[in-house]
């Protein structure tokens, strides 16, 4: 669970989120792998996601199509498998 991602960043770019007593660093920058848009802040799903593809809404505040949620779900997907 997300407890608090208000860490400012510490100067190399990196910004850290407590997942309960877990601290992690990530890229801000870092694309989302759902939409490929920066990341920005830290989301339940962890913090290679951005919290609008966390919730399924498009960043303008559109809700995603099943079309849109599954291509999402592909790429995320993939891209976990290439990771790993």
């Amino acid at each position: 669970m997300l407890v608090r991602n208000t860490c400012p960043a510490n100067g190399d770019g990196m910004k850290t989120a407590l997942y309960d007593l877990v601290a992690v660093e990530y890229d801000e920058t870092a694309p989302c792998w759902c939409c490929g848009e920066p990341v920005g802040e830290a989301s339940m799903a962890g913090t290679v996601v951005c919290p609008a593809c966390d919730c399924g809404y498009h960043r303008d505040g559109r809700k995603w199509t099943f079309a849109e949620a599954a291509a999402a779900s592909a790429r995320f997907v993939a891209e976990e498998m290439r990771v790993r």
